[in-house]
């Protein structure tokens, strides 16, 4: 499925990224998630969105600031029923933290090949760690991926 035709949940933006990266910076990157993406849905809760990806109702989800007790029942669900979650550290935990415990995540349903994981890019931080990304590093672990 391409991203075009494509749901994704996410809670971006939160009035933490007005304030991290500026007004201009975080509406063109909930732009470009818009404009990206045919659905764009903001339930409010990560375990939500994760779980609505695992049931198949959404297609993608992401998060850039969740606490383990937001995802970790709901990538276990997420995981049992096929799909995949790639945490990132966002430079904020140790590379060898667990899943939950990282503060951002991509999640996909079965099959997932919406986003697609590319060594090298500079918006990517998975494992290992990096410095504190601005807006368009988390946002580039979405908006630049490979389509299907």
């Amino acid at each position: 499925m391409t991203k075009k035709r494509a749901t994704l949940i996410t809670g971006y933006p939160v009035a933490r990224d007005f304030r991290l990266d500026g007004r201009e910076a975080t509406l063109a990157n909930f732009g470009a998630l818009t404009e990206t993406f045919s659905t764009l849905r903001r339930p409010g809760s990560a375990a939500l969105s994760i779980a609505h990806v695992a049931a198949g109702w959404a297609d993608a989800a992401a998060g850039f600031g969740v606490n383990a007790w937001d995802v970790a029942a709901a990538t276990l669900i997420l995981k049992n029923a096929g799909g995949r979650y790639e945490p990132l550290t966002l430079g904020k935990v140790a590379v060898d933290a667990a899943d939950f415990m990282c503060p951002g995540y991509i999640a996909t349903g079965r099959g997932g090949r919406i986003i697609q994981p590319s060594s090298g890019s500079p918006g990517r931080s998975r494992r290992p760690g990096s410095q504190r990304p601005d807006s368009n590093r988390r946002f580039n672990a979405i908006g630049h991926s490979a389509t299907t």
